[in-house]
């Protein structure tokens, strides 16, 4: 029994917060699609929201709530990383991986992913601070003040449903999060 069959088998678990989470087929781009009207109210006028969402991208297994949640959270801390507006796209894409890819924080096994792209055009970061991103309850504010535990969140879903976070960042240019998922063979075997 491959990782995929296994978790399309298991049950439902418990989340911190008390509810059930069913792993389920999902389509990370219907996803974004429904999210959309609130995301661009989150994000406010001074800031774009631009979707280029692939149908043929695919789907992974994933219980969508918490997709909705990993995609609430960096469209969160873009906004913060925009003061001055911009733009912020979220992409969905397929791609195929024949070598192993390599990042700051693991290395993608070669495969079938599908990818969720969140760029901005915000602040950037320096290598430093992408390195330690995700750790807990890292304040990313200039004034110290909030600390956000998003981003930590966001890392333990990815990789909880056998995925990954790759951070590519350029301090005043802006940050894309690239998140791996494996992509689930399509149900009419083309994929």
């Amino acid at each position: 029994m491959s990782s995929l069959d296994f978790a399309l088998c298991a049950p439902a678990v418990q989340s911190d917060r008390q509810q059930v989470l069913q792993p389920t087929r999902t389509d990370p781009g219907q996803v974004v699609a429904t999210l959309t009207r609130m995301l661009a109210r989150v994000l406010g006028p001074a800031i774009e929201l631009r979707t280029t969402l692939d149908p043929a991208a695919g789907q992974v297994v994933l219980d969508p709530a918490l997709l909705e949640e990993v995609v609430l959270n960096l469209v969160l801390y873009a906004r913060d990383a925009m003061p001055n507006g911009g733009c912020l796209e979220i992409e969905t894409t397929s791609r195929t991986l024949a070598e192993p890819l390599p990042h700051a924080h693991g290395v993608v096994a070669s495969g079938d992913y599908l990818v969720i792209a969140v760029r901005d055009g915000g602040t950037g970061m320096s290598e430093v601070a992408v390195s330690r991103i995700f750790y807990p309850f890292l304040a990313t504010q200039k004034d110290g003040d909030v600390t956000r535990t998003g981003l930590s969140t966001v890392y333990g879903i990815v990789k909880q449903a056998g995925g990954h976070v790759i951070v590519n960042s350029v301090v005043g240019a802006g940050t894309t999060f690239d998140l791996y998922l494996l992509r689930l063979p399509s149900s009419s075997g083309t994929g």
